[in-house]
């Protein structure tokens, strides 16, 4: 069981790096596109209503809750540096994937 649980952690972890990864590279294009516009709808943004979808699937399905925990953070980054201020909802997310975590952290430290 415990080969089981370390090898889904592996593979969340791989699935996490590379949806970084190539948010990374996409980055660099992105940076030199940016107008008005496009400032102005980041400005907007609220990612509230996404704090909520991530704490319910927290409690139904735990490791989709946590991938999709960290695409709206990875979003929330990209809304922050176009818009050049912090989207609301911004600070539940980093808080929700603290909390996320600590279970799968105890859980390995006492598998250990």
């Amino acid at each position: 069981m415990g080969n089981y649980i370390v090898g889904l952690i592996m593979i969340l972890a791989f699935i996490i790096l590379k949806y970084i990864e190539s948010g990374i590279e996409n980055e660099a294009n992105e940076d030199e596109k940016i107008n008005d516009l496009e400032k102005a709808i980041a400005s907007q943004k609220s990612y509230i209503g996404a704090s909520a979808v991530v704490f319910l699937l927290y409690w139904f399905f735990y490791f989709p809750g946590l991938i999709v925990n960290i695409m709206y953070i990875n979003d929330a980054e990209k809304t922050k540096k176009i818009s050049k201020e912090t989207p609301s909802g911004y600070g539940c997310l980093y808080f929700l994937l603290v909390i996320g975590l600590l279970p799968l952290l105890m859980y390995i430290i006492f598998l250990i």
